[in-house]
C-alpha cells in the first residue's frame, strides 16, 4: 500500500544524495511538493497519482540541483524576477533549464492583485464621470428632449445598439453594492468549493477585467455620442 509520508522522505534522501543540503531549499521544496500534492487530490486522484504528478512538475534532482547551485544570483535579478511573477511574465529560461513543464497556476494574491490594479483607473473614471459629467449629460440631453444613452435613426445602427451598454453600466452603478457583493461571494464560492477554479481563475478573471474595461470605455464614448447628438437639437431648440 503506498504511504504518502514514506514516499515524500525517500524525495528528500535522493534530494540529500543529489547535494541538495541546505535546509531553506529543502523545506521550500518540500513545501511545494506537498501543496501540489494536496492541489492534484483535489481533482479526485490517488496519493500516488498525485504524489507523481507533483513530483513530475517540481523536477528531478539533478536538475534542481543545477538550479540551486544559481542561489547566489544578485538582488536585483530575484527583484527582476519577482516582478516578472507577479505581472504573468512566465521565466521561460528557467522552463527550459529544468527540462519540464510546470503547471500554469499563477498564485491567487497575484491573480487578485492584478486584477484590482487595472480595475482601478477604468472604475475611478467611470466614477467620476457618474459624478460630475453624467448629470450635465443629462440635462443636456433633457433640454434637448432626449436622454443619454438614447439615439435617433440618424445615428449609426451599430451605435444604436450599443446604447444598451451604456444603459447596463447605469444600473450596474445604481445597485453596485448588491452586484459588488454577488461578485465576491461568487469569487469566494468559486475557491472554496470549485476544485479546478486555481485552473482557470486567471484566465477567467482577465477576460473579466479586459471586459469592464471595454464597457466603460465605450460607455464614455456613448455618452459623448449622446451629448453631440443633442447639441444640434439644444441649438434647434434655443434658437
Amino acid at each position: 500500500m503506498f504511504d504518502l509520508d514514506q514516499a515524500i522522505a525517500e524525495w528528500r534522501r535522493q534530494m540529500l544524495a543529489a547535494g541538495i543540503e541546505s535546509p531553506g531549499p529543502m523545506e521550500e521544496l518540500e513545501s511545494h511538493l506537498r501543496e501540489g500534492i494536496e492541489q492534484q487530490m483535489k481533482s479526485g486522484i490517488s496519493a500516488q497519482q498525485a504524489f507523481e504528478a507533483a513530483l513530475g512538475q517540481i523536477g528531478r534532482a539533478d536538475i534542481l540541483k543545477n538550479e540551486f547551485a544559481k542561489a547566489g544570483v544578485p538582488i536585483h535579478e530575484r527583484l527582476r524576477q519577482f516582478i516578472f511573477s507577479v505581472a504573468g511574465i512566465p521565466n521561460y529560461q528557467l522552463a527550459t533549464n529544468m527540462n519540464t513543464n510546470p503547471p500554469n497556476i499563477e498564485p491567487r494574491w497575484a491573480t487578485y492583485a492584478k486584477a484590482g490594479t487595472f480595475l482601478f483607473p477604468a472604475l475611478i473614471m467611470w466614477l467620476l464621470t457618474v459624478v460630475f459629467v453624467l448629470p450635465k449629460a443629462a440635462e443636456i440631453c433633457q433640454a434637448a428632449g432626449t436622454t443619454v444613452f438614447s439615439f435617433e435613426h440618424s445615428v449609426p445602427a451599430i451605435i444604436r445598439a450599443w446604447a444598451a451598454i451604456g444603459q447596463a453600466m447605469i444600473f450596474l452603478t445604481s445597485h453596485w453594492f448588491i452586484i459588488g457583493g454577488a461578485i465576491v461571494l461568487a469569487f469566494g464560492l468559486l475557491e472554496r468549493y470549485f476544485n479546478r477554479w486555481p485552473r482557470y481563475r486567471r484566465v477567467a478573471i482577465g477576460a473579466g477585467v479586459f471586459l469592464f474595461n471595454a464597457v466603460v470605455l465605450v460607455s464614455l464614448t456613448l455618452m459623448i455620442i449622446s451629448i453631440l447628438v443633442a447639441a444640434p437639437a439644444l441649438k434647434h431648440h434655443i434658437q
